[in-house]
């Protein structure tokens, strides 16, 4: 969750801050945030960060299109791609970052695989689709990271791969066609682990192994047909989606229902960059045309006749 609260906080600086309160007070108006800036002398380029993460050390780890960034709060030092140290970080585009209870900083890259970097030995060690067989990935191009008790899930180009922390050994699980690429991830309490691509929302039981679509039975069939970019997992369980052009939705596992987000009326139909809850009665959006809107839960319920899906 830090992970998120960060890469929200800086994205927020980097785009116009728009706060947007509709007429049923859904939205809540931010009017004067607080940010300090970090020194650009600190930083060689301007950074385009993708990811944010605090270690337990209470570094910050800034993955960008041009490196990776660890800031101790005074001074930025600079991790990067080096053709001739095969210790060195992957490749420089960084899309997503990890920390595991070890203290193991994992680093998903977009054009070479992952990374694990071992603070004590300042080391980098891959896992990439060159790699031996039971170390493969299905693709070097990686969109999204996510933590679990043993192991890492790995949204890739290619499908969704599992990295077991034990043994190493990546294991390949097939969503919907063999090469239907994973756009993101996200795990809730009930074990399972909701999965965006290019054609909605799949959902992984980790228990069983399962993979089902989650069907859209409507006319249109849009939202078997939109671009899951974005997922959070509320506190009650309801599944938050942010997509590429169709706007925000919202799936209730327990009644199977799906409805669009009612967003501020005026803000086109981008997708959003960022989904936090932080805390039971607030939802933060964050896009790169509408700036951050916050979204009060206290005001909004499951639609009484929002779409049915199966």
């Amino acid at each position: 969750m830090l992970k998120y609260l960060f890469f929200l906080f800086a994205y927020i600086y980097s785009c116009t801050l728009q706060a947007a309160l509709d007429r049923d007070n859904s939205f809540i108006n931010i009017t004067s945030p607080v940010f300090n800036n970090i020194d650009q002398k600190l930083y060689k380029t301007p950074m385009k960060t993708r990811a944010i993460i605090q270690d337990r050390q209470g570094y910050l780890w800034i993955g960008t299109v041009d490196g990776l960034y660890r800031f101790d709060g005074y001074e930025m030092k600079l991790y990067s791609h080096e053709t001739d140290n095969i210790n060195s970080l992957s490749a420089n585009h960084v899309e997503d970052l990890e920390v595991d209870n070890n203290g193991l900083l994992w680093i998903a890259t977009r054009y070479n695989g992952l990374s694990r970097f071992d603070p004590k030995t300042e080391q980098f060690l891959h896992f990439t689709f060159d790699s031996p067989t039971s170390k493969k990935l299905s693709s070097n191009t990686l969109f999204e990271i996510a933590l679990d008790k043993d192991g890492l899930w790995i949204a890739t180009a290619s499908g969704l791969d599992f990295l077991t922390f034990k043994t190493r050994k990546v294991t390949h699980f097939s969503i919907h066609e063999k090469d239907l690429g994973i756009s993101s991830l996200a795990l809730d309490k009930k074990n399972n682990l909701w999965i965006g691509t290019p054609k909605g929302l799949f959902v992984l039981n980790k228990a069983t192994k399962n993979v089902r679509q989650i069907e859209d039975t409507s006319e249109s069939k849009l939202f078997t047909k939109i671009n899951v970019k974005e997922i959070l997992a509320a506190e009650d369980g309801t599944i938050w989606l942010g997509t590429s052009f169709n706007g925000h939705w919202r799936y209730f596992p327990k009644t199977n229902r799906i409805s669009p987000l009612p967003i501020n009326k005026n803000a086109p139909k981008a997708g959003g960059s960022s989904i936090l809850q932080v805390n039971s009665e607030q939802i933060w959006i964050g896009n790169s045309s509408n700036g951050v809107e916050v979204l009060s839960l206290i005001h909004i319920s499951e639609p009484t006749r929002p779409e049915r899906i199966s």
